[in-house]
C-alpha cells in the first residue's frame, strides 16, 4: 500500500488552541528516546527531569518530589499504581510504588466518578490527590540501554489475581517483560536486532514489538504446555508464553539507510495497532486481519506520513504517539521537534490538525508550579486517618447505634496494633512502653471506653470497680469521643460547650502541626479565621497557592456516645487478646520471608548467568555487531533550534478532554474540543 497524503486535508475543530504551559524543566538524554510523560490517572502527570521523578497535579498546579535517581532517565512510563523509569546503561531499571495522599475514600458515592460537570457540587467531589513514592525498587534488566517501557496489567488465568507487568525493550537484542507486583522478570523474547519499542493489546492477548529494523514482531499469548521446561516464579505458578504470530515488513522510503521504528501504540478496542518510524511515516494495522491474511503486510489499513518526512531522521521523525480515550477516536503522534498532529479515525485518518508547540505564542499562560513539601507525610497521614476515624465512628453511631460503634473502634484499634507491630519489625519503633503495641492515642480510646464502662456498673451498683488503665498525659483522639449521659450531672447546655471544646482542641491540634510546613493550607480545616496560602514555588515570580487538597471538613461532633454494653466491650478485650497471641506467630512469619528472599536471590542469581551467557553468544557475533554500529554513527541527531522545541512524550487525560505535550521547555497543556467529536459522519443505507 501506499502512503496516502495527497489526498490529507488539514482542520482546526479537533483541538482548541492550547492556553497553559507548565514551565518544566525535561532534558533529552538521548536524541531518539521521548516518553518523557504520562498521565494514568485524572489530573495527575509523571514526568522525569534528569536524575528526578515527580508527579504534577495540574488541578493543583503543585507537584511531588517522588525520588531522586543515581542515573539520568532516558524514558517513563506509568499506572496501575506504578512508575518506572530506565536509565543509560547495563539496563538501568526503577520501580517506583506510588500511593495517594490523601487516601481515596470509598465512602463519597460520587468518588469513582470521572466526569467533572461544573454543576456538581465542590462538597461531593473526590478530594484533589497527590502521590509519594511508597517503594523503589533498582534493578538491571538486561545489558545494554533500555530504549522504552509500558505498563499493562493483565489476567494470569485461574484464580490468580491480575498481574502488572512493564515491557522492557532493550538494546541488547530482547524484549523483556518484568511483573511488578512480584519484583522478577516473568519473560525474555530474543530478536535479531536492538529494538525500540513494545506495548501490549488492551486486552493483553497481543504484543507488538518494534526495533533499528524496518519490521514488526506480533506475538501472541498461548497457554503454557506442561512441561518441566516451562518458565515459573517463586510461588511455584507456570507464566504464560508469548509465541510469534505475524513478522511484518514495515515501510521505507526509497534511498533511506534510516530504518528504524521507535512507537507503537493501540487502540482502545485493541483492533487497530499502530507504530511510527524514524524517517516520519506510520503503518496503521487491523489486527482482525493480521491474524487470518496470508501475507501480513495485507492488514495494513493505512500508511501516513508526517508534516516533515525524510529519508533521515530530523525534524519530522515520529518520536510517540497514542490513541485516545473512547470515545474521541483520534490518532496523536508527536513529532521530533515543535508539531503534534492530531488525525481523524472516523475519516480514515485523512484530516488532521497540526499542533506547534511555541512557548511564545499569544494568549499562552506560563502557570507557576509549587513543591508540595512531603517531610510532614507521615505526620499528616496519621492525621488524615485520625481525622476519617472519627467521622465514620460518628456516622457509625448515628445510624447503627452505640454497640456496632464500639465495635467499630475496637477493630480500628486492632488495625493500628498490627500496624505498630509490623513497624518494629522493621525497627520502628513507636510505643515500647505498651505490652500491645499501642500509641498513646489509642491507649486513651481504651482509657475512655473503659471508664464509661466502669461508669456505668457504678450507677447500677453505686461501687467503683476496679480496672487496670492505660494512662497517658499526651491529648489525643479519646478527648473527642462524646461521652455518655450521667445521672445528676451536667446540664445539657454544659455538655454541648463541653463537646465544642472538644472540637476546638482537635482543629487546634492539627492546625499547630500543619503550620510546621509551609504547606499548611494543604491540611487546614474549617475554624473561625484561616491564614493566608503560603507555598514555594519552583520557578521566579510570585508563586501561586494550590487548593486545599482536603475537602472534605470534620464534621461537627454533635451526638453523644451512649451506655457501651457488655456484649460490645467483651469484642475489644477479645480483639487485643488475639493481638497478644499473634505475637507468637512473628518467628515463623519471619522464617517465611527469609525462605521467599532466599528464594527470589536465586532466581536473580539464575538470571544473572543467563545474561553472561547471552553476553558471551553475541561477542561471538561480530560482523553483526559491526552492522549495528555503523548504523548507530549514521544517524546521528540532526537538530537544529530553528526548527523549534523537542518533544518530550505525549500524555491524555482519562477523560479524553484534555491533551499534553511534553517539550524541553515545559508540558503544553490543550483542551480537545468535545463538542465537535460528539457528531458522527451521516451514514446513507443503499
Amino acid at each position: 500500500m501506499a502512503v496516502d497524503d495527497f489526498s490529507c486535508c488539514d482542520t482546526d475543530a479537533f483541538v482548541l488552541p492550547a492556553t497553559s504551559l507548565y514551565p518544566v524543566k525535561i532534558p533529552i538524554a538521548h536524541y531518539q528516546l521521548r516518553h518523557y510523560i504520562s498521565s494514568p490517572e485524572q489530573d495527575l502527570i509523571y514526568y522525569a527531569s534528569g536524575t528526578e521523578v515527580y508527579c504534577l497535579n495540574v488541578a493543583a498546579k503543585t507537584q511531588v518530589h517522588l525520588t531522586t535517581l543515581p542515573w539520568e532517565a532516558r524514558c517513563t512510563a506509568s499506572g496501575h499504581g506504578y512508575v518506572c523509569v530506565a536509565g543509560a546503561d547495563h539496563g538501568n531499571f526503577a520501580a517506583i510504588k506510588v500511593k495517594r495522599f490523601p487516601p481515596s475514600g470509598s465512602t463519597d458515592v460520587d468518588a469513582s466518578l470521572p466526569l467533572g460537570f461544573a454543576s456538581r457540587a465542590t462538597t461531593h467531589c473526590p478530594p484533589t490527590t497527590l502521590v509519594t513514592a511508597e517503594r523503589v525498587r533498582l534493578e538491571k534488566i538486561g545489558e545494554d540501554i533500555v530504549n522504552s517501557i509500558s505498563i499493562h496489567e493483565y489476567m494470569l488465568g485461574g484464580n490468580r489475581p491480575k498481574d502488572v507487568v512493564a515491557v522492557l525493550t532493550n538494546n541488547d537484542k530482547t524484549v523483556r517483560i518484568y511483573s511488578l507486583t512480584r519484583g522478577l522478570e516473568i519473560t525474555v523474547l530474543d530478536l535479531p536486532f536492538p529494538m525500540n519499542h513494545g506495548t501490549i493489546s488492551p486486552d493483553g492477548q497481543l504484543l507488538v514489538a518494534v526495533g533499528d529494523r524496518s519490521i514488526a514482531f506480533f506475538f501472541q499469548k498461548s497457554k503454557p504446555p506442561k512441561s518441566g521446561s516451562t518458565r515459573c516464579h517463586v510461588s511455584g505458578d507456570i507464566e504464560p508464553q508469548w509465541s510469534l504470530l505475524q513478522e511484518v515488513r514495515l515501510y521505507v522510503p526509497p534511498a533511506s539507510l534510516n530504518e528504524g521504528y521507535f512507537t507503537t501504540a493501540w487502540s482502545p478496542s485493541g483492533r487497530l495497532c499502530a507504530v511510527g518510524s524514524e524517517c516520519g511515516y506510520i503503518s496503521v494495522f487491523d489486527v482482525e486481519l493480521l491474524k487470518i491474511c496470508e501475507f501480513p503486510e495485507d492488514s495494513v489499513v493505512q500508511k501516513l506520513s508526517s508534516t516533515r518526512p525524510d529519508v533521515h531522521n530530523g525534524p519530522g521523525s515520529v518520536r510517540t504517539m497514542q490513541f485516545s480515550p473512547a470515545p474521541w477516536d483520534l490518532l496523536i503522534w508527536s513529532e521530533d521537534q515543535a508539531r503534534v498532529c492530531v488525525a481523524d479515525l472516523r475519516s480514515n485518518l485523512k484530516v488532521k490538525q497540526v499542533l506547534t508547540l511555541d512557548p511564545k505564542q499569544d494568549g499562552l499562560e506560563r502557570l507557576d508550579v509549587s513543591d508540595f513539601d512531603t517531610s510532614l507525610m507521615p505526620e499528616l497521614e496519621a492525621l488524615q486517618r485520625e481525622a476519617e476515624f472519627l467521622r465514620r465512628y460518628h456516622l457509625t453511631l448515628d445510624n447503627e447505634g452505640a454497640a456496632a460503634a464500639v465495635n467499630f473502634a475496637a477493630e480500628y484499634i486492632a488495625a493500628s496494633t498490627e500496624r505498630r507491630r509490623l513497624h518494629r519489625r522493621l525497627g520502628v519503633v513507636d510505643s515500647d512502653d505498651d505490652p500491645h503495641g499501642l500509641t498513646a492515642e489509642e491507649r486513651q480510646i481504651i482509657d475512655a471506653l473503659r471508664s464509661t464502662r466502669e461508669r456505668e456498673a457504678g450507677t447500677e451498683t453505686g461501687i467503683a470497680p476496679r480496672s487496670i488503665h492505660y494512662r497517658s498525659s499526651s491529648p489525643g483522639l479519646a478527648q473527642l469521643l462524646p461521652q455518655p449521659p450521667q445521672v445528676n450531672s451536667h446540664s445539657e447546655g454544659e455538655e454541648s460547650a463541653s463537646r465544642r471544646a472538644n472540637e476546638d482542641r482537635l482543629l487546634a491540634q492539627i492546625n499547630v502541626l500543619a503550620r510546621r510546613s509551609p504547606q499548611h493550607d494543604l491540611l487546614r480545616l474549617p475554624t473561625s479565621a484561616t491564614e493566608p496560602s503560603r507555598t514555594t514555588s519552583t520557578h521566579d515570580g510570585s508563586g501561586q497557592g494550590s487548593p486545599n487538597l482536603i475537602s472534605t471538613h470534620l464534621r461537627r461532633l454533635e451526638a453523644q456516645m451512649v451506655s457501651s454494653t457488655d456484649e460490645a466491650w467483651r469484642t475489644i478485650e477479645e480483639a487485643l487478646a488475639r493481638t497478644v497471641r499473634g505475637g507468637d506467630s512473628t518467628g515463623r512469619s519471619a522464617a517465611a520471608a527469609a525462605a521467599d528472599v532466599r528464594t527470589e536471590r536465586r532466581v536473580r542469581q539464575l538470571t544473572q548467568m543467563r545474561e553472561r551467557l547471552r553476553s558471551v553468544r553475541q561477542a561471538d557475533e561480530p560482523f553483526e555487531s559491526f552492522l549495528q554500529v555503523s548504523y548507530r554513527a549514521g544517524t546521528r541527531s540532526s537538530h537544529d533550534p530553528a526548527n523549534g522545541l523537542r518533544t518530550a512524550g505525549l500524555a491524555m487525560s482519562q477523560d479524553g478532554r484534555t491533551l499534553y505535550c511534553g517539550t524541553t521547555e515545559g508540558i503544553f497543556e490543550f483542551p480537545i474540543n468535545v463538542q465537535e467529536r460528539r457528531s458522527f459522519p451521516a451514514v446513507k443505507p443503499r
